[in-house]
Protein backbone atom coordinates (compact mmCIF):
# COMPACT_ATOMS: atom_id res chain seq x y z
CA UNK A 1 0.00 0.00 0.00
CA UNK A 2 1.07 3.57 -0.86
CA UNK A 3 2.15 5.85 2.03
CA UNK A 4 0.94 9.40 2.38
CA UNK A 5 3.87 11.68 2.33
CA UNK A 6 2.83 12.86 6.00
CA UNK A 7 3.21 9.21 7.04
CA UNK A 8 6.34 8.39 5.10
CA UNK A 9 8.05 11.53 6.70
CA UNK A 10 5.87 13.30 8.56
CA UNK A 11 8.55 15.86 10.19
CA UNK A 12 9.59 16.64 6.78
CA UNK A 13 5.24 17.34 5.58
CA UNK A 14 4.94 19.49 8.32
CA UNK A 15 7.80 21.58 8.72
CA UNK A 16 9.47 21.45 4.91
CA UNK A 17 6.69 21.01 2.59
CA UNK A 18 3.72 22.12 4.19
CA UNK A 19 1.28 21.98 1.77
CA UNK A 20 -2.85 22.88 2.79
CA UNK A 21 -5.59 20.97 1.24
CA UNK A 22 -5.93 23.79 -1.33
CA UNK A 23 -2.19 23.21 -2.61
CA UNK A 24 -0.76 27.08 -1.24
CA UNK A 25 2.06 26.91 1.38
CA UNK A 26 0.81 28.11 4.55
CA UNK A 27 1.99 32.12 5.33
CA UNK A 28 3.08 30.79 8.98
CA UNK A 29 6.76 30.29 9.24
CA UNK A 30 7.91 26.24 9.45
CA UNK A 31 10.67 27.22 11.66
CA UNK A 32 8.28 27.97 14.69
CA UNK A 33 6.39 25.13 14.43
CA UNK A 34 9.84 22.92 14.93
CA UNK A 35 10.55 25.40 17.95
CA UNK A 36 7.37 24.87 19.84
CA UNK A 37 7.23 21.36 19.27
CA UNK A 38 11.15 21.55 20.68
CA UNK A 39 10.50 23.11 23.20
CA UNK A 40 6.67 21.50 24.03
CA UNK A 41 8.83 18.06 24.27
CA UNK A 42 11.62 18.89 26.05
CA UNK A 43 10.62 18.80 29.49
CA UNK A 44 10.41 14.93 29.96
CA UNK A 45 13.03 12.31 28.11
CA UNK A 46 9.37 10.07 27.68
CA UNK A 47 7.42 12.08 25.22
CA UNK A 48 6.56 11.50 21.63
CA UNK A 49 5.91 13.78 18.68
CA UNK A 50 3.71 12.57 16.70
CA UNK A 51 3.92 14.05 13.06
CA UNK A 52 1.84 10.94 10.85
CA UNK A 53 -1.22 13.23 10.78
CA UNK A 54 -1.85 15.25 7.43
CA UNK A 55 -3.03 17.97 9.59
CA UNK A 56 -1.82 18.05 13.31
CA UNK A 57 1.41 17.36 15.33
CA UNK A 58 0.77 16.04 18.86
CA UNK A 59 3.23 16.01 21.70
CA UNK A 60 2.28 13.43 24.31
CA UNK A 61 3.97 11.31 27.10
CA UNK A 62 4.52 7.75 25.65
CA UNK A 63 2.47 5.24 25.76
CA UNK A 64 -0.99 4.71 24.24
CA UNK A 65 -3.81 6.06 27.08
CA UNK A 66 -2.00 9.18 27.73
CA UNK A 67 -4.12 12.45 26.66
CA UNK A 68 -2.18 15.26 24.92
CA UNK A 69 -0.10 17.77 26.19
CA UNK A 70 -0.18 19.77 23.05
CA UNK A 71 -1.58 19.57 19.39
CA UNK A 72 -1.04 21.71 16.77
CA UNK A 73 -3.39 22.06 14.34
CA UNK A 74 -1.28 23.25 10.90
CA UNK A 75 -3.68 23.31 8.54
CA UNK A 76 -4.81 26.89 8.19
CA UNK A 77 -3.50 29.63 6.03
CA UNK A 78 -2.08 32.65 8.26
CA UNK A 79 -1.30 30.53 11.70
CA UNK A 80 -0.98 27.30 14.08
CA UNK A 81 -3.46 26.74 16.35
CA UNK A 82 -1.24 25.53 19.14
CA UNK A 83 -3.71 23.78 21.67
CA UNK A 84 -2.17 22.83 25.12
CA UNK A 85 -3.94 20.70 28.01
CA UNK A 86 -3.51 21.61 31.47
CA UNK A 87 -4.70 21.42 34.94
CA UNK A 88 -8.21 23.65 35.40
CA UNK A 89 -8.03 26.78 36.89
CA UNK A 90 -3.81 27.11 36.26
CA UNK A 91 -4.64 30.14 34.07
CA UNK A 92 -6.65 33.32 33.68
CA UNK A 93 -7.26 34.22 29.97
CA UNK A 94 -7.15 38.05 30.40
CA UNK A 95 -3.67 37.56 32.37
CA UNK A 96 -2.25 34.78 30.45
CA UNK A 97 -3.08 37.21 26.87
CA UNK A 98 -1.34 40.31 28.74
CA UNK A 99 1.90 38.06 29.80
CA UNK A 100 2.42 37.01 26.47
CA UNK A 101 1.81 39.66 24.25
CA UNK A 102 0.79 38.64 21.12
CA UNK A 103 -0.35 41.33 19.34
CA UNK A 104 -3.88 41.32 17.54
CA UNK A 105 -3.69 40.63 13.52
CA UNK A 106 -4.34 44.38 13.31
CA UNK A 107 -1.68 45.66 15.13
CA UNK A 108 1.40 42.83 13.29
CA UNK A 109 1.94 45.20 9.90
CA UNK A 110 4.38 42.50 8.04
CA UNK A 111 0.72 40.23 8.24
CA UNK A 112 -2.06 40.20 5.69
CA UNK A 113 -4.70 39.06 7.66
CA UNK A 114 -6.69 41.55 10.07
CA UNK A 115 -8.61 41.23 13.54
CA UNK A 116 -8.85 42.39 16.85
CA UNK A 117 -9.30 39.24 18.89
CA UNK A 118 -7.24 37.73 21.40
CA UNK A 119 -4.70 35.52 20.37
CA UNK A 120 -5.18 33.44 22.98
CA UNK A 121 -7.60 31.52 24.39
CA UNK A 122 -8.96 29.54 27.68
CA UNK A 123 -11.36 26.55 27.63
CA UNK A 124 -12.88 24.79 29.85
CA UNK A 125 -13.45 21.81 27.57
CA UNK A 126 -13.97 18.50 30.26
CA UNK A 127 -14.02 18.04 33.66
CA UNK A 128 -10.24 17.62 34.53
CA UNK A 129 -9.02 19.91 31.78
CA UNK A 130 -8.61 23.67 30.83
CA UNK A 131 -7.41 23.79 26.82
CA UNK A 132 -5.43 26.99 26.09
CA UNK A 133 -5.03 27.90 22.21
CA UNK A 134 -2.47 30.52 21.02
CA UNK A 135 -2.82 31.67 17.03
CA UNK A 136 0.91 31.34 15.85
CA UNK A 137 3.27 32.10 13.05
CA UNK A 138 6.29 33.42 13.86
CA UNK A 139 9.11 32.03 16.57
CA UNK A 140 9.89 35.39 17.55
CA UNK A 141 6.69 35.62 19.19
CA UNK A 142 7.54 32.47 21.61
CA UNK A 143 11.21 33.75 21.95
CA UNK A 144 10.25 35.04 25.32
CA UNK A 145 10.83 34.67 29.11
CA UNK A 146 6.73 34.88 29.82
CA UNK A 147 6.44 32.35 26.92
CA UNK A 148 9.30 29.92 28.48
CA UNK A 149 7.22 30.12 31.82
CA UNK A 150 3.74 29.52 30.13
CA UNK A 151 4.94 26.76 28.47
CA UNK A 152 6.81 25.36 31.89
CA UNK A 153 3.75 26.45 33.91
CA UNK A 154 1.44 24.66 31.95
CA UNK A 155 3.53 21.25 31.70
CA UNK A 156 3.58 21.33 35.69
CA UNK A 157 -0.52 21.73 35.39
CA UNK A 158 -0.26 18.74 32.71
CA UNK A 159 1.65 16.20 35.20
CA UNK A 160 -0.90 17.67 37.69
CA UNK A 161 -3.96 16.21 36.32
CA UNK A 162 -2.05 13.21 34.66
CA UNK A 163 -0.47 12.31 38.47
CA UNK A 164 -4.10 12.86 40.01
CA UNK A 165 -5.39 10.35 36.89
CA UNK A 166 -2.85 7.72 37.27
CA UNK A 167 -1.23 8.25 34.06
CA UNK A 168 -4.88 8.13 32.38
CA UNK A 169 -6.75 11.14 30.76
Amino acid sequence: ASRTPWETDGRKWHLHTRTLQDGRTPDWRGEALQFLVEQAASFDGQVSVEWHRRDRVVVKPEGKRAAFFLQVRDDEFWWFRAEFRTEKGRFDQADLARKLKLRSWNDVPERQVYGGWSRVRLTARQKRWDHVTLFLWDRSEMESPAFRRFLRDCWKGYQVVLSAAGGRS
